[in-house]
């Protein structure tokens, strides 16, 4: 480890931004790793053996029990500077307790060789706590290694099921590989409009590898339907928009309709400008368009903009909702 990142690690240690652990290692796991390399980020453009399917593991994920934040977020920045061991002495033990997110952080431990000798088969089995408590990454990862045939026996269709469980959680890199093996009818039956929806989604969330697959250049990216009328321009995305929203932010539900069109016609007729949405669900046998309204990271935020709305909007009474509603419902 350098000087530079020792001192700076030494400053957050003092000022107790990142506190040692009362807690003990868990003894009976394999022996540390010292001086093991600094983390780095995994490119997609690296390694196929284990960029292309990894990604960036280590993002934030919502969910989770506030008390374990704290310490989650502490030894992710022990982490960060190379000190594995800081770093599972707070996970290893609340990944023991049933915490998504260090059982997810251990299985990644155990894939990289940082901080735990590399075992496939104990990432195998981090990872699977992880996965049933639907952390999306984690689901990707299992797919990864069922379809690797690593630290378990090689089984393309589980891979396809954890794929497809981390796709519909949004995870950029489950929508990818789920894709991909749609489009290659490998674990599942060969679909490629099906293939073509999660590469897409893939794609918006910035793999540019899922540009590949769908025959465009690297760089263009998927077509977004911008509608603008004669006062205020206005975006009426699809179901891909939707799917893309963190589930527990909110949005306003407008109306329902009978066709696209029916949507567009109110839009106009409010003079409203923004960001909408539409998705498609059948009642009674027949289709409904129904119409929502922006992205708000609170419920106080989505109050504030249903106050703000055009009176025309308003008389249609529309109420504030999470996205997790929706996109459970557009999965059925």
């Amino acid at each position: 480890m350098s000087q530079s990142k020792l001192i700076v690690f030494l400053i957050y240690l003092i000022f107790g931004l990142i506190p040692l652990p009362s807690i003990g290692k868990d003894n009976a796991s394999t022996p540390l790793i010292e001086n093991a390399p600094s983390y780095e980020r995994y490119d997609l453009s690296e390694d196929e053996e284990s960029s292309a399917f990894f990604g960036d593991f280590f993002s934030d994920e919502p969910g989770d029990p506030v008390d374990y934040e704290k310490y989650y977020s502490m030894a992710r920045m022990a982490f960060l500077f190379g000190y594995y061991d800081t770093a599972i002495q707070y996970w290893q033990p609340m990944a023991n307790l049933g915490h998504a997110k260090s059982q997810a952080s251990i299985g990644w431990i155990y894939q990289t060789s940082k901080g735990y000798k590399k075992n496939y088969k104990r990432a195998f089995e981090w990872y699977s706590k992880a996965a049933k408590q639907n952390h999306r990454i984690a689901q990707n990862n299992l797919g990864v290694l069922y379809e690797k045939g690593w630290g378990t026996k090689k089984n393309t269709s589980k891979a396809a099921k954890w794929y497809k469980e981390s796709a519909e959680w949004g995870y950029s890199y489950g929508q990818f590989n789920y894709g991909k093996l749609l489009l290659a009818g490998r674990g599942v039956k060969r679909n490629k409009s099906k293939a073509t929806y999660w590469l897409d989604l893939a794609s918006l969330q910035g793999v540019k590898q899922a540009n590949g697959l769908l025959g465009r250049s690297i760089n263009s990216s998927p077509s977004k339907h911008i509608a603008k009328n004669s006062k205020k321009s206005f975006q009426l995305n699809k179901k891909a928009w939707i799917s893309l929203k963190n589930p527990r932010y909110y949005t306003l539900q407008l109306i329902q309709g009978n066709s696209k069109k029916d949507l567009l016609k109110y839009i106009e007729k409010t003079e409203a400008g923004g960001q909408f949405a539409y998705y498609i669900s059948k009642r009674k046998g027949k289709k409904t368009y129904s119409l929502i309204y922006g992205a708000f990271t609170s419920y106080a935020k989505a109050r504030l903009a249903m106050r703000s709305l055009p009176t025309k909007m308003l008389k249609g009474r529309p109420w504030i909702r999470r996205f997790g509603s929706i996109q459970k419902h557009i999965k059925k």
